[in-house]
This record gives C-alpha cells, sequence and structure tokens, in this order.
C-alpha cells in the first residue's frame, strides 16, 4: 500500500515540479500525492483521505495559512506528521510550526533534493510509528482476549459452585421431607447425619462423638419385647459398615413411658475403589403394623372357638384391616424406597465427588497461576503468543481420544521427530504433546519447540486445557445428579388427595427406572420398545409402585444380570405394558399361589408377600387385569389398562 502525502502550496508550479521529481515513486505505487491550495482545502481532503501519513504544508497561504493548519491537525489527526515551507531565515515562524507540532521543516526557495531527503526520513518515521501503534494495538488486543477468558472461567466457576451448593440445598430438603427416618454414619462409626423424621423417631438429635456401638445406649434402642439393649453384632449399621445390607424389624425405641417399634433398613455405601465409606439406614414407626399383627395373632388363635360368638367383631375387624390397606401400600412403597437408598446414593454420590475433584483442581490452577499469567503472556513474543493460543484453540476443537497403548506409540515416535531436529529435552516434550493432543504434525511447531521456553509454553497451554476438561465434567456431573434427585423426588411424592390425574405411563416407567440405575448399569441389558401414547386418566403415584414392584421383582428374578425387555403399546382401547426378563422363571407349582396376599419365596424379612397382592389390587382398583407366563430364561408380566376408566368407578 503506498504511502500517502498531501501538498499544500497556493504556488501552481510545486505540483509538477514534485509529481517529476517523485515520478519513479508514484509509477512504482510507492508514493500517492494529493495537492491543495490551502488549509481549508486540505482539511477537506483529510475528511475523505483520513489515512495521509505526512502533510507538507506552506505558511503563507490565503484563507487558512499553515500556521493554523499545524493547529488543527493536532487535534484532529494526531498520528499524520507534518512538515513545514518556510522563507529562509524566517525563524519565527519555524519556531511556532515547530511547537505547533510540525515534524520537520523545509525552506524557499525549495530544493528538490532536501524535500525528497526530508520526506524519505519523515516516511521512515512514520513506518516505525505504525509498527509500534500495531504491535501495542495486538498486545493490548491479547491481553483483553484473555482478560475476557479468564472471566469467562471465574464466571463459570461462581456458576458452578452455585449450581453445586443449590443441588446440596435441594437434597437435603429432600431427605427432611421424606417421611421416613434417615440416619447416616461414616466408615469410623460416627453419625453423619439424621432428617428430622429420624430425630423425631429416635427422641433426640445427632450425638456427634458416639460411636457406633453406643448408639443403643445413646437412643435407648432395645431388642423387641426385652429389656435388654439392641446387641450391637445384630445392628444393622454395623452390618452395612461391613459391606453387608441388613433389615430388622425387631427393634424397640424407648421414650420414657413411651415405645416405638421400628422397622429398619441398613446398606453400605461404597467410594469407587469399592470401600465402604458411609453407612445409610431409613426406618419408620410400626407401631400400627405391629398392633396389627397383633390382633391377626389374637384372631388367628380364637377364630375356632369363637366364631359363632364372634361374627359381628371379626367383621369389624375386616373393617378395620380394609381402612389400613392405604397404609400397607405406602409401607410397601417405603420399603421399595428404603432398598433403593443404596444405588440412589452412589448415584448421588458419584458425581458429587467428580464434581469435588473438579473444582479442587481449577482452584488448585487459579491459586497457582492467576497472578503470573498476565505476566507470562506479556513476557512471550509475538509469535509465541500466537503458537500458545493456536494449541489451546486446536485442543478445543479435537474430540478424539486415545488408549494407553496408543499414546506410548506416538510419544516414542514424537520423541524420534524431536530428536531427529535436535530439540533438547525430547522425551518431556514428547509427553507434553500427547497430553495437549498433538500427534498429528509438529512442522508447524518447530519454531516453538525449538524456543527454550517451550516446556514453560506447553505446560501452561496442558494445565489450560485441564482446567476446561474439569469445567466440562462438572456439568455432565451436575446434570446427572439433578436427574437423580428429581426421579427420587418424583417417586417419593404422596397424593393425599386420591385424585385421578392425566400421566404419562412412559414417564412413570423411566422414573423408576432412573432410580435402579445403579442396580442395572453394569449386568442388565434393558430394550425399551415404546409407543407414542395419549396421557392416560390414572393414579400415577400408585401405577409407580406397579413399575417398581415388577421391576424389581424381574431384577432379583435374573440376579442383576440379563435382559430386561420393556413394551408400552395400544390395543385397541387398552395400554399393555409387558416386562420381560430372562431370569430363572416361576415354578408351575407355585403360579397359582403368586397374587395372594402375604405369599412369598423369599427368606424372613426380605419380603411381606404383599408385593404382588398390592398390584393386583391397584390393576383393578383401574379397571385393569394383570397376567404371568412364565419358562425358564423368559418371564413376561402384561399389565392391561383401558385408556378411559368407567365413571361407575370414581375417584
Amino acid at each position: 500500500m503506498p504511502a500517502k502525502i498531501l501538498v499544500v502550496d497556493d504556488e501552481p508550479d510545486l505540483e509538477p515540479l514534485i509529481c517529476q521529481k517523485f515520478r519513479r515513486n508514484i509509477r512504482h505505487k510507492e508514493i500517492e500525492f494529493f495537492f491543495a491550495n490551502n488549509g481549508l482545502e486540505a482539511l477537506s481532503q483529510l475528511e475523505s483521505q483520513p489515512d495521509i501519513d505526512i502533510v507538507l504544508t506552506d505558511i503563507n497561504m490565503p484563507q487558512m495559512d499553515g500556521l493554523t493548519l499545524l493547529t488543527n491537525l493536532s487535534e484532529q489527526y494526531p498520528s499524520i506528521r507534518s512538515i513545514i515551507i518556510s522563507a529562509y531565515g524566517d525563524m519565527d515562524n519555524i519556531r511556532a510550526a515547530m511547537n505547533r507540532g510540525a515534524f520537520d521543516f523545509l525552506t524557499k526557495p525549495l530544493n528538490l533534493q532536501d524535500l525528497e531527503i526530508t520526506t524519505n526520513k519523515t516516511l521512515r518515521h512514520v513506518e516505525q510509528m505504525k509498527e509500534g501503534l500495531q504491535k501495542e494495538r495486538l498486545a493490548q488486543q491479547a491481553q483483553c482476549e484473555l482478560l475476557k477468558n479468564l472471566q469467562k472461567e471465574v464466571a463459570e466457576r461462581q456458576r458452578v459452585q452455585e449450581a453445586l451448593r443449590d443441588s446440596e440445598r435441594k437434597l437435603t430438603q429432600f431427605l427432611e421431607a421424606v417421611p421416613v427416618g434417615v440416619f447416616v454414619i461414616d466408615a469410623s462409626g460416627k453419625t453423619y447425619y439424621a432428617n428430622q423424621t429420624a430425630q423425631q423417631l429416635l427422641g433426640q438429635g445427632i450425638a456427634p462423638e458416639a460411636t457406633v456401638s453406643q448408639l443403643p445406649e445413646v437412643y435407648q434402642a432395645y431388642f423387641e419385647g426385652t429389656a435388654h439393649l439392641y446387641p450391637t453384632t445384630q445392628q444393622p449399621l454395623i452390618q452395612a459398615l461391613n459391606g453387608e445390607r441388613s433389615t430388622a424389624n425387631n427393634i424397640e425405641i424407648h421414650q420414657g413411658d413411651k415405645i416405638i417399634p421400628l422397622e429398619v433398613w441398613a446398606t453400605p455405601i461404597f467410594d469407587e475403589q469399592g470401600k465402604v465409606v458411609y453407612a445409610i439406614a431409613a426406618f419408620q414407626d410400626i407401631t400400627e403394623r405391629k398392633n396389627t399383627e397383633k390382633l391377626l395373632a389374637e384372631y388367628n388363635r380364637t377364630l375356632e372357638i369363637q366364631v359363632q360368638h364372634r361374627t359381628q367383631e371379626l367383621s369389624q375387624a375386616l373393617d378395620y384391616l380394609k381402612a389400613t390397606q392405604e397404609e400397607l401400600i405406602q409401607s410397601e412403597k417405603m420399603a421399595a424406597l428404603g432398598q433403593l437408598v443404596a444405588g440412589v446414593a452412589h448415584e448421588i454420590n458419584t458425581p458429587l465427588g467428580a464434581i469435588h475433584s473438579s473444582i479442587g483442581n481449577i482452584a488448585d490452577f487459579f491459586t497457582h497461576n492467576l497472578e503470573q499469567l498476565p505476566h507470562f503472556l506479556d513476557n512471550l513474543s509475538q509469535e509465541r503468543q500466537q503458537d500458545f493460543f493456536a494449541l489451546i484453540s486446536q485442543q478445543n476443537q479435537r474430540t478424539d481420544t486415545l488408549s494407553s497403548k496408543e499414546k506410548r506409540q506416538i510419544k516414542k515416535d514424537l520423541k524420534h521427530q524431536l530428536e531427529a531436529h535436535s530439540i533438547n529435552n525430547a522425551d518431556s516434550l514428547a509427553s507434553i504433546l500427547v497430553n495437549i493432543g498433538v500427534w498429528d504434525d509438529i512442522n508447524p511447531l518447530l519454531p516453538l519447540l525449538k524456543d527454550p521456553d517451550s516446556p514453560t509454553i506447553l505446560k501452561t497451554v496442558y494445565e489450560l486445557m485441564s482446567v476446561q476438561k474439569s469445567t466440562r465434567t462438572i456439568a455432565t456431573a451436575t446434570e446427572r445428579a439433578a436427574k437423580v434427585v428429581f426421579a427420587l423426588k418424583k417417586y417419593a411424592r404422596y397424593d393425599f388427595l386420591g385424585e385421578k390425574v392425566k400421566a404419562n405411563i412412559t414417564e412413570g416407567i423411566e422414573t423408576v427406572l432412573t432410580l435402579y440405575h445403579n442396580q442395572i448399569k453394569h449386568n442388565v441389558e434393558v430394550r425399551r420398545n415404546y409407543e407414542d401414547l395419549p396421557p392416560l386418566l390414572c393414579y400415577p403415584d400408585e401405577l409407580n409402585q406397579v413399575w417398581t414392584n415388577l421391576l424389581h421383582n424381574s431384577l432379583q428374578a435374573m440376579d442383576y444380570q440379563g435382559t430386561l425387555e420393556i413394551d408400552v403399546i395400544k390395543q385397541e382401547t387398552n395400554v399393555l405394558v409387558s416386562i420381560t426378563d430372562s431370569g430363572r422363571g416361576i415354578p408351575p407349582g407355585i403360579m397359582p399361589k403368586i397374587f395372594k396376599p402375604f405369599f412369598t419365596t423369599k427368606a424372613a424379612g426380605e419380603g411381606s408377600g404383599l408385593g404382588l397382592d398390592i398390584v393386583k389390587k391397584i390393576i383393578e382398583k383401574h379397571q385393569g387385569t394383570i397376567s404371568v407366563n412364565s419358562v425358564p430364561g423368559q418371564t413376561t408380566f402384561t399389565v392391561s389398562l383401558p385408556l378411559e376408566l368407567n365413571d361407575r368407578y370414581g375417584n
């Protein structure tokens, strides 16, 4: 691009002289001249040509003289350099011009040789000034870009921390709202957490200094029907610390004259290495259940003797049992929830651990590097800054990953390439290049790699990439934890109004599958075949209990490994939900009994025998049916529900 010179003089002979003198520069497009007769014309020219480099101006001109023009140039165009032309010996005007910002001066009569020398000198100054301004702009631009990126990283970290705190608050709110007691101890046996329901049932708050073996004495926990404290070796929490799940319904809490029987489910919580880090227990007051069991036992003992005399009392007892049916349903739901606690806790603990680790990495980076980073970038040359930001941009675009074997081979190849170019520290540089994802072509990076500061530059690139990777890990972990908490909250809600609402069947099934994710993610293949169906008018909380019971039975039947297939289709005016597992199957001899109340094939304490009976009653409440087909290796439970409930059944 040619240099631009504006000549301001009212002598008409000056223009051809200048064009003749600089004809070669003009022909080679090295210099482009513009001409004006006075200061006003010069300012007008500058409005249309603001990129003028030099103004060559006379002092004495009509309308606006050269000194006035210099004043305007200093105010409006401070980057333009001016050369003043004055009569020989006119030192007053020359001094005034220099004071107003003139870069140099020439005297009349004008010596064209002096003009050429002065012009070239001024152009060199202008070029140096432009280069300096360009470097300054580039440095400021790079600094602004870095500060923007740092501000984004800091803002993202603050957002993630706030999201984590909000997630923890929501989890705490949920645990406090769960209508069962939740009690957690750490690996050393110290009390870690107890929700409000737990503290109410136990009669007091957390005893932080008590060990797990001292808990029965602290909370006055006795073996059912005795005056003996509950044995330490039989405590569900002790068994959970030993890595075993356990259930107990023979514990009583003594609060003065009041005795509260409890049913307790305890399970261990493992870390990623399979080590028990917490033990969690869920429990509830089963006073009514115990009273009911006592009544049933009393009825069974006296029924044959008093059958004729107690017909009316038996009728009242049956009415009482009907009244407690809903409580038994809720109790069964809480039992299922207790079985889910360990898996849900693991599903939440895993992303929380990832978030905690990632935040630690980010905090460590900013603690050790934030103050030094601007100084580090300022000390880089322009070429090294370009290499630095190019490496970061290249890594952000790379999505492929390598195995350890592939990384070792690439490192070996890179080391040979670096040694072939006589680059020092080839082994350590090859390791850093593999870690930051450079393994395709190192030729563009050879100037950087030969720089003595290359290890420091590459190490800084790697640390910034680690921060970016940590932010992505936090986002993924937060999304997973939120999904589990939402599913658990949705499952645990209880509809006290008992009214039918429109609900999506497949959403309810997916909610239960989310809660069972920890049990199925390793060895169970889930196949989903869902048709698009309209919302169904139903009792969604009760249907969720149906899916929970059927899915739980299927998973247990195949020992949590195999294939689980779920089909949801529309057949005429009904919705068919089929759950098929690849388990051992149901023996023909017990098939007619599986829907009968209190029938169970599980060991004592592992099942009440009410699960499928409650399932059948819930399906019948929805005017539907449930059937089962079973052979070894394939068992299918099919639930049929009408798309429209008959009004005569009401709410």
